[in-house]
């Protein structure tokens, strides 16, 4: 039986798995918008927290990335299990949300909303 370890994976493998993740959250949230615009309030709500989720896992790969590039020693073991468990991937997700909260705090609404597209999509082009 195979079981998937990102231990197995490249660094190659885990950048493009961080885009991938990125890119996929931020099309289940556009599909959330549809659904909240049409009045589907539970369901756009369901999508905004895999959204959440499908985001955590950006993060999550990329600490596995920085621990190889720091020779650390690994606990893939830990990662795994943050990367396929949802309670987890939704608190990694909340504490980056969080951070962003405070980095711009003093923004509103579509500013906020622009700032952090933006950040992210500059962090993303650098890797």
């Amino acid at each position: 039986e195979f079981v998937m370890s990102l231990k197995n994976l490249s660094d190659d493998s885990l950048l493009e798995g961080m885009k991938k993740s990125y890119a996929n959250a931020i099309d289940i949230l556009d599909e959330a918008r549809l659904l909240f615009d049409s009045k589907k309030y539970s369901r756009a709500y369901s999508l905004c927290q895999l959204s959440i989720e499908e985001f955590a896992k950006a993060p999550l790969l990329f600490g596995v990335l920085m621990e190889r590039l720091e020779r650390s020693e690994i606990d893939y073991e830990k990662y795994d299990y943050d990367f396929k468990n949802h309670e987890k991937k939704m608190g990694h997700g909340i504490e980056w949300e969080i951070a962003m909260f405070k980095k711009f705090k003093d923004d509103t609404g579509k500013d906020f909303i622009n700032k952090a597209i933006e950040k992210s999509e500059e962090f993303l082009a650098k890797i």
